[in-house]
């Protein structure tokens, strides 16, 4: 007896409909369902009258791949996968998984400037050194010691709740204005700042009118008591010196996405990788490649 086989295509899996409070293009709440538009419910505002879906206007906008491929490259990404790893183990493109990751750091971005430290809060300065090609010798040839114009300052910062945030200042020894406009916004009010007595401190402490407590590097408990704030420090220096091979312009990308990672370490695979898309998708940023434009010659 023939048998006949069903030739249906398979359907490719998508990102789940999230719930839409709102029309993205000009926040009115009245809208109606208007079909489907790549597998994803298409809705029309009654006020603007343009269609979107759940994803307009977030960094999974226009996405071509499935739901999966995104969840398992952020699964990479959280065990510190460089780009080329990604790519391969992924089967994904080398410029696609670049893509991807400035699409999810620009997210990371936007909500680091949303972060607010509370309760006990330490703080502290690390460096980085400047590129090679920036970097500043003597007359002899030899390198600036210390810490000098060829490093460059990151001010960071923890709670006692895990959240941290960390900016990159400028070259050299950061000043008291420095740091106070790093963490300007970022700290709730009756919080204990807990730092190293470095002069710097005093100014953000001063501004913000904080109680604190100042731990010298001779004091018998100074290592225990700035323990949070040394492993902080720990873990973006080893995100950073993974990706070595990164431009410095990109340091303060990696530096959130160390921030990030102190939440994620307490999370299993599958939260991780919900968490860190439902993260991006909320903050509302998507980046897009710049497209350079081919020079004519004239004629």
């Amino acid at each position: 007896m023939e048998r006949i086989f069903s030739l249906k295509k398979k359907k490719r899996t998508r990102f789940s409909d999230a719930a839409v409070a709102c029309c993205p293009y000009c926040g009115s709440a009245e809208f109606k369902k208007d079909g489907i538009d790549s597998g994803r419910q298409r809705f029309r505002c009654k006020g603007c009258h343009r269609t979107f879906t759940a994803l307009t206007g977030t960094f999974l906008a226009n996405t071509k791949k499935s739901e999966k491929a995104w969840q398992r490259y952020v699964l990479f990404l959280t065990n510190d996968l460089t780009i080329k790893a990604s790519g391969e183990i992924g089967n994904v493109n080398r410029n696609t998984s670049y893509l991807w990751r400035r699409k999810i750091f620009s997210c990371l971005d936007s909500y680091e400037k949303t972060v607010r430290l509370s309760g006990t809060i330490w703080f502290d300065e690390m460096y980085f050194n400047v590129s090679k090609s920036a970097m500043i010798t003597k007359e002899n040839g030899n390198r600036l010691k210390g810490i000098s114009r060829n490093k460059i300052a990151v001010e960071v910062g923890i709670d006692s709740s895990g959240k941290c945030c960390a900016e990159v200042l400028g070259k050299g020894k950061p000043t008291g204005k420095e740091i106070l406009e790093a963490f300007r916004g970022h700290l709730e009010k009756r919080s204990t700042l807990v730092h190293d007595a470095f002069h710097g401190h005093s100014e953000l402490v001063k501004a913000e009118g904080k109680k604190e407590i100042r731990s010298r590097t001779g004091d018998s408990d100074n290592r225990k008591l700035l323990q949070p704030i040394n492993m902080l420090c720990s873990l973006i220096s080893r995100v950073v010196y993974l990706h070595i091979g990164e431009r410095r312009i990109n340091l303060q990308h990696y530096i959130n996405w160390a921030c990030l990672r102190v939440r994620l370490n307490s999370m299993k695979p599958k939260k991780r990788k919900e968490f860190v898309l439902s993260l991006c998708r909320k903050t509302g940023s998507n980046y897009k490649r710049k497209r350079h434009r081919k020079r004519t010659s004239a004629h």
